[in-house]
């Protein structure tokens, strides 16, 4: 059986990825203290030379990732990018 290529092409972008043989719990932090802040901002600083970052970024929006840093965002900050009004394209007159 043939292999659907727009599901490999969806998630090649986890064999690069700089996490693939990192501990899933350091982009997991528990909590909300000075501990967790500090876990996830070592967890965003994988994130920010991925070569992935934007692909996971992508997944974790489109499938609604709650928990976890995920393309160098925090919950938080995915909830942010999603409440942010979409460009809309120009319009030729």
């Amino acid at each position: 059986m043939d292999q659907d290529p727009s599901r490999t092409r969806s998630l090649a972008w986890r064999d690069v990825g700089l996490c693939r043989d990192k501990d899933p719990n350091i982009f997991f932090p528990l909590g909300s203290g000075r501990s967790a802040v500090q876990q996830a901002e070592g967890a965003k600083a994988f994130c920010r030379v991925c070569p992935s970052r934007e692909s996971c970024l992508a997944f974790a929006l489109a499938t609604d990732q709650r928990l976890g840093v995920w393309g160098g965002t925090t919950p938080q900050e995915r909830r942010q990018l999603l409440r942010r009004p979409k460009r809309r394209a120009p319009v030729a007159s």
